[in-house]
């Protein structure tokens, strides 16, 4: 019963998150398809010997389907409609041309009515639990885009000289899945990715986020382990963020293994990671540090390209390198505004969970 109610709540959520225009349409289609349906039936009864052979249930199809789509009022139409067109219209009952009498067609459509008019009154009972589902899940998805901005302001509240790199880092990077062709449930979330990829910098001591010189050895593996702590701190908020952890914890791994933390290497290093891995070496040779002076970005886009194949991806490189001449880019000094998204769209949610119970076998993980 889960299992049905699963997939039924999960074909009304998609109906009823139509455009207006398109359901307008659809609704007129499928009003016609009821009745060329309902027709079809008609004719079938009539030309293969009336009322004493089981085709005449059949009609039970259009009417379902119109309470379904139509709800009570629709369904009940559809009942009394389906009635008339077998009743005085449809006059053979067991021998060809013989006439109804009237009860029996008058009691038939009266049922038919009723039928119709159960389903649409379970169709609506459906429809307002996907409403409440739909409120529901807009306010997830707003709490989840207020957190991940708060944590965003955290980061750059906690190292002055990021001021701006999170937010161009996930600029680029959505302008380099837009060229990867990503859907858009993950554009959003390599968006969100790429906004938090230092977000482990939290937990750097500030002392040696701002040392001007270099690092030893002990501070460098302190501040390596950012990696770790952000993916940390997103995983423990909702599993909806794995994608998006994993995008911040791989984001310093390189191409030959040679990164941090795992030493992955190639295509074990997650995808979200590799077009991060870019945009953040991008626009960190771009900006100015505590330990050197910004580059210009046409020797930062020079140090990308030697770097395929070793360091970074060879296929998200050339993506880079072909927005960055169409000057799609964003860097610190060009001042291009970047469509950010307002909230996650909160669709992503809803197959997020249908995925973890089909990929966890049925209803068991919904009970804990």
């Amino acid at each position: 019963m889960t299992s049905l109610n699963l997939r039924i709540g999960g074909l009304l959520y998609r109906l009823s998150s139509r455009g207006g225009s398109y359901v307008t349409i659809s609704r007129l289609v499928e009003g016609l398809a009821i009745a060329l349906l309902m027709a079809g039936v008609a004719l079938l009864v009539y030309f293969t010997g009336g009322l004493k052979f089981v085709y005449s249930h059949a009609m039970y199809l259009p009417i379902v389907l119109a309470g379904f789509r139509f709800g009570m009022l629709g369904g009940t139409l559809a009942g009394g409609l389906g009635g008339l067109v077998l009743g005085p219209f449809m006059p053979l009952l067991v021998n060809p041309y013989e006439p109804q009498v009237a009860h029996a067609w008058l009691y038939r459509m009266a049922f038919f009515a009723f039928i119709g008019f159960v389903v649409g009154g379970i169709s609506l009972i459906k429809n307002l639990q996907v409403d409440f589902l739909g409120t529901v899940l807009q306010e997830v998805s707003a709490t989840f885009a207020r957190t991940l901005r708060g944590l965003a302001k955290a980061i750059e509240a906690n190292d002055h000289y990021t001021i701006g790199h999170s937010e161009r880092v996930a600029c680029n990077a959505a302008i380099l899945g837009m060229r990867l062709d990503m859907e858009e449930n993950d554009l959003q979330q390599l968006y969100w990715a790429g906004l938090l990829h230092d977000l482990g910098k939290l937990g750097v001591p500030s002392q040696i986020l701002h040392k001007p010189g270099k690092l030893d050895p002990e501070e460098l593996a302190t501040v390596r382990r950012h990696s770790h702590i952000g993916d940390d701190i997103l995983s423990r908020i909702s599993p909806l963020f794995y994608s998006i952890s994993d995008g911040v914890r791989h984001h310093h791994e390189k191409w030959d293994g040679s990164g941090y933390p795992d030493g992955l290497q190639e295509e074990e290093i997650p995808f979200f990671a590799r077009v991060l891995a870019v945009c953040d070496v991008f626009d960190a040779l771009t900006s100015d540090r505590t330990y050197r002076h910004s580059l210009n970005p046409n020797e930062a886009a020079d140090i990308i390209r030697q770097g395929a194949g070793t360091h970074l991806d060879p296929e998200v490189v050339e993506q880079f390198l072909r927005a960055y001449q169409a000057r799609e880019v964003v860097w610190t000094e060009n001042h291009r505004s970047c469509n950010e998204p307002a909230d996650f769209d909160y669709g992503f949610i809803w197959d997020f969970y249908i995925n973890r119970y089909r990929e966890g076998g049925g209803a068991g993980w919904l009970r804990g």
